[in-house]
């Protein structure tokens, strides 16, 4: 999960994005106490949005290891938008995740990634 200036800059992209009815997918999701939470932004403008990480918790949707692919178990199989910030620098073999990553994506759909630059 990203820092909050990185989560306000994400509302401030998708701000004049149509969202209504469109499936969101948060890549790496863990509750922060200092982070801000895109639940109440994408709900307020009538999205669906998912959740999910590698390990279980109550505030996720479904566990995910980007290693594979998204499992047939998942609420959606191909998402509008994909929010991955602050996660690939945690995966092992990146090129195998973003594959995985791109499949779960519908056609003309978005990624909106950002990754620290110094790990």
């Amino acid at each position: 999960m990203g820092d909050k200036s990185t989560y306000l800059q994400i509302c401030n992209l998708l701000n004049n994005h149509e969202l209504k009815q469109k499936d969101i997918l948060e890549l790496g999701y863990l509750k922060q106490s200092d982070a801000y939470d895109l639940k109440d932004f994408f709900l307020n403008r009538q999205a669906n949005l998912f959740r999910t990480n590698m390990d279980f918790s109550s505030e996720i949707d479904f566990v995910w290891d980007l290693h594979t692919e998204l499992p047939k178990t998942a609420p959606k199989l191909q998402f509008d938008y994909i929010i991955c910030s602050s996660v690939m620098e945690h995966v092992a073999k990146p090129w195998v995740a973003v594959t995985n990553i791109e499949n779960a994506l519908k056609t003309g759909g978005f990624i909106i990634w950002a990754t620290p630059w110094v790990w």
